[in-house]
């Protein structure tokens, strides 16, 4: 079977599940808006003391919140399950996914699927909408060079969590240490040039945040150069590239620990 035939059964049987526990959908879809309406009047009442914000206007800032809730719907509703690796391997369900003919953490990602992030993209929707009733424009160009910021940024995180979620083959629960780092995504929400060289440093290589909504916003709005573009993308592609190596070796070294372990 291929991955993108695993991809469709497991789309249809999430779509299951969202239709049954509609009322659920329906819950977390009011909590979604009520929490859209909030955000839009503490912006409001900031900004009705100020012009920008270290250069960022109020629609800028509209224009970065759909963006960073565009790529949390992306992000949860493919990659998150890098989150929930211990859970497989300490109560030993990873041995469900090594029998099946295919990449266990392919068929994990599948599994974990999160139709629900759609909340998250009718937050970015709203986000995007008032932007736009502000006059921030986006050409169909920038914005796909944004999605592609995005994307490749989803990718590193996932990476990143893959590491941490295979250490539970040494050290059994992960849970605490991946919580410390999703407490820092509250920064999300403001853009990364309002604080320091050091801190945006760390939001480049240690969470990579800004590679998906600063960055991505920033090229949107016309900001960014081709070359400055161009360098991000090879930025991204490097961490990819050093962040993929580790997480097979680590996979791969922690698998053969379970498998000495009656895995």
């Amino acid at each position: 079977m291929s991955y993108v035939q695993l991809f469709k059964r497991y789309a249809v049987l999430k779509a299951k599940l969202l239709v049954e526990y509609r009322l659920s959908f329906l819950m977390g879809l009011t909590s979604s808006i009520a929490w859209l309406i909030m955000s839009f009047l503490f912006w409001g009442v900031v900004y009705g003391y100020t012009t920008d914000i270290n250069g960022w206007t109020f629609g800028q800032i509209m224009m970065l919140q759909g963006f960073f809730h565009l790529a949390v719907s992306i992000y949860w509703f493919l990659f998150h399950y890098s989150e929930h690796m211990d859970d497989i391997i300490v109560h030993g369900d990873l041995d469900k996914l090594l029998s099946k003919p295919v990449n266990p953490l392919i068929a994990y990602m599948f599994e974990r699927m999160d139709l629900f992030a759609a909340m998250d993209m009718i937050s970015a929707l709203g986000y995007f909408w008032v932007a736009s009733n502000l006059g921030v424009s986006v050409p169909l160009l920038y914005f796909a060079g944004s999605l592609a910021m995005i994307l490749l940024g989803c990718v590193i995180l996932t990476l990143m969590f893959t590491v941490m979620g295979s250490l539970s083959f040494w050290i059994g629960r992960t849970e605490s240490m991946i919580n410390v780092w999703n407490s820092i995504w509250e920064v999300g929400g403001y853009p990364a040039t309002i604080f320091s060289p050091r801190v945006q440093l760390a939001l480049t290589f240690g969470l990579p945040i800004i590679f998906m909504q600063t960055y991505p916003t920033m090229m949107a709005l016309g900001q960014m150069t081709l070359a400055s573009f161009a360098q991000i993308i090879a930025i991204e592609l490097a961490l990819i590239g050093v962040w993929f190596v580790i997480a097979v070796i680590v996979w791969r070294k922690g698998l053969k620990r379970y498998g000495s372990y009656g895995g």
